[in-house]
């Protein structure tokens, strides 16, 4: 795995970038919640700001392959990464619920770009025999950067003690310091050249006539594939924006929401790195397919006794479960599609997962306000069975 790191300059810039940008989005991710719970809001914005950012990246992301058409992969990661950047910068620096949002909107138009091209980009600079080792190494730093900035944000706060600044002001300079951090992932991406081939729009590359059938089956393979991804989103949507500030109101301090959590990236990323070889014993679908439906036993037992552990184990459960499938997953989708339509395969994929994404995490906020945490727990169990099921079905069927 390391081999192939050595020999391939552009996997390691990919890897730097993905450090940089995940370490961000770990400290930022931690404490922008516990930011806005200090300025006197409640898991009704919470759920408003996770809604508006990803159904603007649903929306931007249905059209990711035509802006790669247009402009080209490299520049238009770039420029999706450099505007997620002053989104963050944005709403570190507001206070305010409208500004909050509208920087959400700006935010999820740039993720949307470098979420859907993660993937193709990977593609297009490994070659295809080393690319399920290339997207778990790829999967296993960001998730493990992920962790270190989890943990950093626990504390980060703390630290800064000693500039006199009150609470708010304390996580206002975390979270720019943070967002400084990763936008240095710019410059590896920059520094990035060209891959094998052009892009080309989903319906372009994939057709559109009746008479082709076998385009006509790997539309049909990719609509449901982001129909069960969909599923599962509306479970992960409803519990994982508001983990922290579950934890929070179970009267656990950030240090401690950071530790445990960061301990949950760590224990991902190790598995994470085992998938390939685990995918290759079990079989790559029923894998996916597994990691995914784990979470409902934990989940189960948390509702029934809502405790700091129970909450803990899901949500490592739930992590740990997608960090291992989603490089499979991935992988599965990358020899199905044709390498033109991959930018807009996986764009409808991102489009599907974070419009359920939004739609359960605002119905979830407003759930959780009026009648408490037991909710987006059945909203999970019932959304991952389900997606589990039909995952399952789509994954068979093009096997």
């Amino acid at each position: 795995m390391w081999a192939l790191v050595g020999r391939n300059r552009a996997l390691r810039r990919i890897v730097i970038y993905q450090l940089l940008g995940a370490l961000q989005m770990g400290t930022f991710g931690l404490l922008f919640n516990l930011y806005l719970l200090n300025l006197g809001y409640k898991e009704d914005l919470i759920g408003g700001v996770v809604a508006a950012n990803t159904l603007s990246l649903s929306f931007v992301a249905l059209a990711v392959g035509r802006v790669v058409q247009r402009f080209g992969l490299r520049p238009t990661i770039a420029g999706g990464f450099g505007l997620a950047t002053l989104a963050s910068f944005g709403q570190a620096l507001s206070s305010q619920a409208l500004p909050i949002v509208a920087f959400a909107v700006v935010g999820g138009a740039g993720y949307a770009m470098t979420q859907s091209l993660q993937m193709p980009m990977l593609a297009e600079h490994v070659p295809s025999e080393d690319r399920a080792t290339g997207a778990a190494l790829v999967s296993a730093v960001a998730t493990l950067s992920q962790t270190v900035g989890t943990l950093i944000g626990g504390f980060l706060p703390t630290l800064l003690v000693f500039t006199g600044l009150g609470l708010i002001g304390r996580d206002r300079a975390a979270l720019v310091l943070a967002t400084g951090l990763g936008g240095l992932g710019l410059i590896p991406l920059l520094r990035l050249g060209r891959g094998d081939g052009p892009t080309q729009a989903f319906s372009a590359a994939i057709g559109t006539t009746q008479e082709d059938g076998t385009r006509q089956g790997t539309r049909r393979m990719i609509r449901r594939y982001a129909g069960a991804t969909a599923l599962i989103a509306c479970g992960a949507g409803a519990f994982l924006p508001f983990v922290n500030v579950y934890l929070a109101r179970l009267g656990a301090r950030p240090g401690e929401i950071g530790g445990l959590l960061s301990l949950v990236g760590v224990c991902g990323a190790g598995l994470g790195l085992l998938a390939p070889t685990l995918a290759r014993r079990v079989g790559r679908e029923r894998l996916a397919v597994l990691a995914r439906v784990v979470p409902v036993i934990p989940a189960l037992a948390l509702l029934a006794l809502p405790t700091v552990p129970l909450v803990v184990l899901t949500y490592a459960t739930r992590q740990i479960g997608a960090g291992m499938t989603w490089p499979i997953e991935a992988s599965i989708l990358n020899d199905r599609v044709h390498p033109r339509a991959r930018p807009g395969a996986f764009g409808l994929r991102t489009a599907a997962w974070n419009l359920a994404w939004a739609s359960s995490s605002a119905l979830s906020g407003q759930l959780i306000v009026r009648g408490g945490y037991e909710w987006p727990l059945a909203i999970l169990i019932a959304s991952t069975v389900l997606g589990g099921v039909v995952l399952s079905v789509v994954l068979g069927r093009g096997r």
